[in-house]
């Protein structure tokens, strides 16, 4: 008997919600704000004026139009030179975009040729849920346990969805953070291919994951 192919099943989705009214910030290494398929769902900071290299909302971040670059400390959420390093956060946009067409999404560059740094995520924590954010997209983790990571998602109300990883490991065994942190308010998904299998790199746990989703040969921006 035939099995059916993974889904997201986006249809029966959209009959309840299409995700207006609702923005994202992607934690990421940054998004091509300007391809066609996401420019037109990027969140605008309507208490900034673009380019008077004034703090117009009194909030630090001077000109943070469209989110804020906190590796670098400045308003280039997106630098077309800079292409090969935002490729993962320009396809995860892609894919919310697709799945959630109504939502707004809130660039925070956080990450730069793979790196970030505790400090930075938790300011960008603060600086989504102050600008109305309620989802945080992490896809990413550190096997090392970080308190002060863990205190920031605690203490928030934003929902952080998180990917288990791609290490093929019991990560109730071997934690990965932030998906392995217990909070409410974490939901962690697994990947699984287009036959509902668990994919072979992906990390699993009956006790850290909550969730799967197709993650195999996804096509994106």
């Amino acid at each position: 008997t035939p099995v059916d192919m993974a889904d997201v099943n986006t249809k029966a989705a959209w009959e309840k919600s299409k995700g207006e009214g609702t923005i994202v910030a992607i934690l990421d290494t940054g998004i091509d704000i300007t391809h066609k398929d996401i420019s037109g769902h990027i969140w605008t900071n309507q208490a900034e004026t673009a380019g008077n290299k004034t703090d117009d909302d009194g909030n630090v971040y001077i000109d943070d139009i469209n989110g804020w670059n906190f590796f670098n400390g400045d308003n280039q959420v997106h630098r077309q030179d800079m292409a090969y390093d935002e490729w993962h956060g320009t396809h995860i946009a892609g894919i919310i975009a697709g799945v959630a067409p109504e939502a707004k999404i809130m660039p925070l560059k956080v990450f730069s040729n793979g790196t970030a740094y505790t400090s930075e995520i938790i300011e960008a924590i603060d600086y989504a849920e102050k600008n109305g954010a309620e989802i945080v997209n992490c896809s990413w983790g550190t096997t090392s346990d970080n308190p002060a990571l863990k205190e920031a998602i605690e203490k928030s109300n934003m929902l952080f969805v998180s990917a288990a990883g791609n290490s093929n490991s019991n990560i109730g065994v071997n934690p990965v953070y932030p998906a392995s942190c217990s909070e409410d308010n974490v939901i962690t998904v697994a990947s699984i291919n287009k036959d509902n299998d668990l994919s072979g790199f992906s990390n699993y746990s009956e006790v850290s994951v909550d969730v799967a989703a197709p993650g195999e040969n996804i096509l994106s921006t």
